[in-house]
């Protein structure tokens, strides 16, 4: 019923015909959510955080949290083109997930951010500021948007503690993970056979890094 529902903190789907937006629309309903994992859901394309809208009124009167997120989810979505396959984390999940996992997405990516300036764009996973574990396995595109220096932001949140990708394929350099100064534990296989160590040094030099 609503009353579990809304108390849900694990939730995995597996061979999911939704797609992203409906998806969106399912963990708007779960606030206390820390645990998530998706796997082989080929109608999610695409994948971002909410950010807060420039066109928020912080006066405005109180309501209830699962309208006003429903809402800026609307807004949001349809600002990067009301694409069907847009799955965007709430808000409220920058403060509960602890731990995602994606396997076997191969057409799934990470929106790509707008310039500073713009903060609207929900692009990456870097406003995942509670995420500290992180598994990407068979999503070859998600770094698509970051194979480039030119990139506005990192993917990935800072406060990451772990994080494991396997066959992501447009992962060039370790130069959009060097961020992430707080990993204890770096596992990278089968992303590239040129894959570059630009970066990689940062992990030894500024980071708690034990295990690689």
């Amino acid at each position: 019923d609503e009353k579990d529902t809304l108390a849900l903190e694990r939730l995995e789907i597996k061979n999911c015909s939704a797609n992203g937006k409906e998806l969106t629309q399912f963990l708007l309903q779960l606030p206390k959510l820390s645990f998530f994992r998706m796997s082989s859901c080929q109608n999610v394309t695409s994948m971002g955080v909410m950010a807060l809208l420039a066109t928020a009124e912080p006066t405005s009167m109180p309501s209830s949290s699962t309208s006003s997120n429903e809402t800026g989810s609307q807004l949001q979505i349809e600002e990067v083109g009301d694409e069907g396959g847009l799955l965007l984390f709430p808000k409220h999940l920058t403060i509960s997930l602890r731990e995602l996992r994606i396997t076997m997405n191969p057409g799934l990516s990470l929106l790509a951010s707008l310039p500073p300036e713009n903060n609207s764009r929900p692009g990456g996973l870097h406003n995942l500021h509670s995420l500290q574990t992180l598994f990407i396995r068979g999503c070859p595109k998600l770094l698509s948007a970051y194979s480039s220096s030119s990139s506005y932001c990192f993917p990935f949140p800072s406060t990451l503690d772990s994080l494991r990708i396997e066959d992501v394929e447009d992962m060039h350099t370790f130069a959009p993970l060097s961020n992430l100064t707080s990993l204890t534990y770096l596992f990278v296989e089968n992303c590239r056979k040129d894959l570059r160590g630009e970066g990689l040094w940062t992990f030894f030099t500024q980071g708690c890094l034990t295990r690689l």
